[in-house]
C-alpha cells in the first residue's frame, strides 16, 4: 500500500468501478455513471480484472459476474477479451458457463500486466478460468459438463 493510504482503498475503487458497469437506478451501485464508450469500457474491465487478481473475494461479494458477462457481446474485441479475462479470474459456475463459448475462439487481447502490454490468446484466457485453483465443488459439476476440456 502507498504510505498514508488506507489499506481498504480497493473497496472504494470497487464501488466506483461497479457504478461504471451499471445503468442508473435505485439499486446499490447504480449511481448513473455507466460507461457507454468501448475505449472507456476497456479501462473499466482492466480495473475490475486487477481487483479480481488482488481482492477476488471482495469482488465476488458484490456479484459482478453478470455485469461483466454483458461485455461479452460488445462489438469491440478488446472489450470482449478483457471481459473473458475478468470472468476467468472470478471463476464460479456462472462465469465458467459463459467462458465455455470462448474456449476455441481465435484472436488475442492486449492486457497491461507487470508494467508491460501482453498479447494473450483469447482461448487461453478462457481456459484459465477452468484451472483447478478456480474450481469449487459446484464448479466441478460445470467442468464435467464441459468434459472435452483439457486442464493444463
Amino acid at each position: 500500500p502507498v504510505a498514508g493510504w488506507p489499506i481498504f482503498i480497493h473497496v472504494e475503487y470497487l464501488h466506483i468501478l461497479i457504478s461504471y458497469m451499471r445503468e442508473d437506478g435505485e439499486e446499490c451501485f447504480q449511481d448513473g455513471n455507466y460507461l457507454e464508450l468501448p475505449m472507456l469500457q476497456r479501462g473499466l474491465l482492466w480495473g475490475i480484472g486487477r481487483l479480481c487478481q488482488e481482492h477476488r473475494a471482495e469482488v465476488l461479494r458484490h456479484q459482478v459476474v453478470d455485469d461483466v458477462a454483458l461485455y461479452l457481446s460488445s462489438p469491440d474485441g478488446q472489450v470482449v477479451g478483457l471481459a473473458v479475462w475478468c470472468l476467468s479470474l472470478l471463476g464460479g459456475e456462472t462465469a465458467l458457463a459463459k467462458l465455455s463459448n470462448f474456449l476455441e475462439k481465435p484472436g488475442h487481447v492486449q492486457i497491461f500486466l507487470d508494467y508491460k502490454l501482453t498479447n494473450m490468446p483469447l482461448a487461453q484466457l478462457a481456459r484459465n478460468g477452468f484451472s483447478l485453483e478456480n474450481l469449487s465443488g459446484s464448479d466441478e459439476r460445470c467442468l464435467r459438463q464441459h468434459s472435452s476440456l483439457i486442464l493444463p
